[in-house]
């Protein structure tokens, strides 16, 4: 599907991947960042990134779970894995709007009437009206509160 996509940059893999097979991505020399948001690792070919982008590119796992990609088959292979995947904590939006995710919710902390559109990563609406505690199930997401926007993982 991939294949000699030489201008891929960025790989982003749900929670919910289990698998890469071979040559997955067989020529995408250009990407600089994966991130993969699945808690366990996922099933991966050794060959499923070429030997430069296991060399050089940034490998973003969920906050917790380094170490776990950092001795699993194929993803042992990235130089560099960073565990900080993470949509808990507080993300400021506009200064007066606050973004957290905390036991498969999102929680908006804004000021009344403010209005919030949530987005799956496949950029269908999830939700828009009121800033309500929200529980879209697991995933990632975008959420826009005015005119700016920030990703979640829940």
């Amino acid at each position: 599907m991939f294949y000699n996509c030489s201008k891929l940059g960025t790989v982003v893999m749900s929670a919910s991947m289990t698998e890469i097979g071979r040559g997955a991505f067989t020529g995408c020399n250009s990407i600089g960042l994966v991130e993969c948001n699945a808690a366990e690792p996922p099933v991966c070919a050794s060959d499923a990134f070429t030997s430069s982008v296991y060399g050089t590119a940034q490998l973003k796992v969920p906050e917790g779970c380094r170490e776990a990609y950092a001795a699993a088959d194929g993803w042992s292979l990235f130089t560099h894995i960073e565990g900080s995947l993470s949509g808990i904590g507080n993300v400021d939006i506009e200064g007066d709007c606050d973004v957290k995710v905390a036991g498969g919710r999102i929680i908006f902390d804004c000021p009344a009437g403010s209005v919030v559109a949530v987005y799956s990563v496949d950029g269908r609406l999830v939700y828009q009206g009121p800033a309500c505690d929200l529980m879209p199930g697991r995933g990632v997401y975008i959420v826009r509160v005015s005119r700016y926007s920030v990703r979640v993982a829940v």
